[in-house]
């Protein structure tokens, strides 16, 4: 007894094997590859025009430059995650500061300071 139930699975098994096999292929448009002819009438990109050697930037500047930018960034996000709290814009920074949202701001690079536009809520670096 126990013999027979194998016989119906064995033979679903096979029947499935049979007809996934005779299922129809579908057929796929093969693109012939250009010719040397037809790659060499091809229009090349214009070249774009040669500048001038940049002089070479002191890494020291190029740091403190990419940690301005990246604390005008953070600024920016704490501009609006107050405004997200408070559903107000703050009217400048040390706003921010003196309500204890920034506990401080971040040091600016020499001779700028961090200014904060109220109208658009925007962060920048001004002299």
């Amino acid at each position: 007894m126990r013999s027979n139930l194998w016989l119906p699975i064995v033979g679903a098994v096979a029947v499935g094997f049979f007809t996934a096999g005779c299922s129809k292929k579908e057929e796929v448009a093969v693109t012939p590859a250009p010719t040397s002819e037809a790659v060499s009438q091809a229009v090349a990109p214009a070249a774009p025009a040669p500048r001038a050697a940049a002089p070479a930037a002191n890494p020291a500047q190029t740091r403190a430059a990419s940690e301005a930018n990246f604390q005008v960034q953070d600024l920016e996000l704490q501009v609006d995650a107050y405004q997200k709290i408070y559903k107000r814009k703050p009217e400048s920074l040390e706003q921010m500061v003196r309500e204890g949202f920034l506990s401080a701001l971040p040091p600016a690079p020499p001779g700028k300071r961090y200014s904060l536009d109220p109208a658009t809520s925007r962060v920048s670096l001004v002299p």
